[in-house]
């Protein structure tokens, strides 16, 4: 009797252990589960791709860019900049149409071509060019991202950059168009020169410290 009993004894404990080892197996497993689960998320959120802006707008009249320039600091806003009002500024061709497009990528425009506060601030003559630069910068954020200093590549380089960049969405014959396009801006803007800027502070102190005459 004795020996049924510690023997019923033994295997009573020996399955509460073995219970409780499956019970902490099956929490670790659960906790490593989860903790993959998570892992992935995680993975997936910092891998996620985040698109930045790549034009589409173009010109085959990259020529024209500076008279079209002119032709909007010599005119009033218009209420909205159509084909109409692009026709009174003398330029008819349906090439020119392509110049509105532009202007909305360059933010100067809203989807439904309403003149934007950067169109306003362009017409100040002293600003537009800054004023110009900044919009390419902005349409143009994907490429400025891999050269800081974009605006000085020619339209070969700025041609390659694009092409690796578009990853075949569009055909060569029209980044190429879009390379030649953003040269054309970047001729009629004036982009900031960091030594400059520092060069021009430099000076404004020595002169409020009264070290410079």
């Amino acid at each position: 009797m004795l020996v049924l009993f510690f023997l019923r004894f033994l295997f009573s404990n020996e399955m509460v252990y073995k219970l409780k080892a499956w019970q902490g197996t099956w929490a670790y497993l659960k906790s490593q589960s989860a903790h993959a689960q998570y892992t992935n998320v995680s993975y997936k959120h910092h891998n996620t791709e985040i698109d930045m802006p790549l034009p589409d707008s173009y010109t085959i009249k990259v020529g024209a860019i500076p008279a079209y320039i002119e032709a909007m600091l010599a005119a009033e806003a218009p209420d909205r900049f159509s084909i109409k009002f692009l026709e009174t500024l003398e330029f008819s061709s349906t090439n020119d149409r392509l110049w509105i497009g532009i202007l909305k990528e360059l933010g100067f425009l809203n989807t439904d071509g309403v003149p934007t506060e950067r169109y306003y601030h362009f017409l100040d003559r002293s600003q537009a060019p800054h004023v110009f630069a900044e919009g390419i910068k902005e349409a143009y954020t994907d490429l400025f991202a891999v050269n800081k200093e974009a605006h000085k590549l020619d339209a070969n380089e700025v041609f390659n950059k694009l092409r690796t960049l578009y990853k075949g969405d569009k055909k060569d014959t029209v980044i190429k168009h879009i390379a030649k396009t953003f040269v054309g801006l970047c001729d009629a803007a004036d982009f900031p020169n960091p030594r400059k800027l520092l060069v021009a502070r430099k000076r404004k102190s020595m002169k409020r410290t009264g070290r410079l005459s």
